[in-house]
């Protein structure tokens, strides 16, 4: 017993989780109390006992069952929180890219609403540099947030550095060989995969079509219910994995399929074949779609958006989803709404409601679509500040969730 206790990786994770459950005394590695006291308190007392050997631990513990009461404190469930629209300082924006306005648009929207995102366009296009620009702007998390974020990142024997806890959302983007483990977690002491470590962020595949099909059928789950469920061996643990989704694709095989100046080498069957890899149940949860055309000459004296004035349009949004969702969701974006409470929440004007029912009588949209719309014009109000969806916005949403013309042909199939 009088070895030295040296430090652990899950310390923040495991006080965190101690804090929930009521406990008031956590006695954990002296060397592991600096990072411990990151941990916030929400008003509940914590005493963190830091110990340097097992003997210590020991007559720690034993003075604590001798004095204290030995019960568990209620846990607080109604600790605050705080409004999610704080940045850091943009390292990488939105200033430097050129002619591709309506991506940058949509990903303005999918980051104010959490929504998952599709963009597919010959390459060189620019939509790789744009989607990896992505976490410029997610806000930081939030302290509820950002301790789930840290647990995952415990268990997953990733340090969260000095800070003690992540507060910047995640961005992953695993490369297009990762393992079915990998990507949803495993190996012998079941850690937690790519959509764990995605939680409260963002996943990002470059060129999805080039990931193995297993791997790309595995987050149909994930993106339903917001958890994956890990087994090997007889052991089984489930992590929470809600994150959005960002994918990538050239359009076919060769990247030409569409160009006006190059010519298509592929066969409709290759075309047919390489965006059914990703398969209609995966790619029906896509919300916003976009056809990236190349700028061309159009790049030529032009200026990228303000990568500031899109963070002040998500602040918007995300503040009004943050007064009126929670009541709903511990998960409060508008891409997070259960079927239940979208009619509630994405009330329309006449006129845009109006056009909704017609694009559902043309069979336009599936019931998952019909939702998607409706949770993106939501955002999309939002981001106006407006409380009811107009007729425009409804129709952004549609045309974003639309394949657009320059879409593979197997998709009017």
């Amino acid at each position: 017993l009088s070895g030295v206790i040296r430090p652990v990786s899950l310390t923040l994770a495991a006080v965190s989780l101690a804090l929930e459950k009521g406990v008031r005394h956590c006695i954990i590695p002296r060397a592991n109390l600096a990072e411990a006291e990151h941990c916030p308190t929400h008003n509940t007392h914590v005493a963190l006992i830091g110990v340097d050997t097992l003997t210590e631990a020991f007559h720690r513990l034993a003075a604590l069952c001798k004095g204290e009461e030995y019960e568990a404190a209620k846990a607080d469930h109604t600790r605050p929180m705080e409004a999610p629209c704080t940045w850091e300082p943009v390292e990488e924006g939105y200033e430097e890219v050129k002619g591709q306005a309506l991506l940058v648009r949509s990903l303005t929207i999918a980051a104010a609403g959490g929504h998952n995102l599709i963009a597919w366009g010959s390459p060189g296009s620019g939509k790789t540099l744009a989607l990896r620009r992505f976490p410029a702007l997610l806000p930081l998390l939030d302290t509820e947030r950002a301790l789930e974020v840290t647990r995952i990142y415990g268990l997953a024997g990733i340090s969260a550095g000095e800070q003690g806890l992540i507060t910047r959302a995640p961005f992953r983007e695993p490369h297009q060989g990762a393992s079915l483990e990998g990507m949803t977690g495993g190996g012998v002491r079941l850690k937690p995969g790519e959509v764990s470590l995605a939680h409260g962020g963002a996943l990002f595949l470059d060129e999805a079509a080039q990931f193995k099909g297993s791997v790309l059928q595995s987050l149909r789950g994930p993106l339903e219910t917001g958890w994956v469920t890990v087994s090997r061996a007889g052991k089984t643990e489930r992590y929470p994995a809600r994150f959005q989704l960002l994918l990538t694709m050239n359009p076919c095989p060769c990247g030409n399929f569409g160009s006006m100046n190059k010519p298509c080498l592929c066969a409709p069957e290759a075309v047919d074949r390489y965006w059914k890899r990703l398969s209609a149940p995966l790619l029906d949860r896509m919300d916003i779609r976009v056809a990236v055309t190349n700028p061309g000459q159009s790049m030529a004296g032009e200026e990228g958006e303000n990568t500031e004035l899109l963070r002040a349009r998500i602040a918007v949004a995300r503040l009004r989803q943050w007064r009126r969702n929670r009541r709903y969701s511990h998960y409060w974006l508008n891409a997070h709404l259960q079927a239940g409470d979208i009619d509630e929440v994405c009330k329309m004007e006449s006129k845009a409601h109006q056009l909704y029912r017609a694009a559902i009588e043309k069979g336009d949209l599936s019931g998952r679509g019909a939702h998607a719309v409706c949770k993106v014009a939501r955002t999309i109000a939002d981001m106006a500040d407006k409380d009811l969806i107009g007729e425009a916005e409804l129709q952004e949403a549609l045309s974003l969730h639309a394949w657009g013309e320059a879409a593979p042909i197997f998709l009017y199939a």
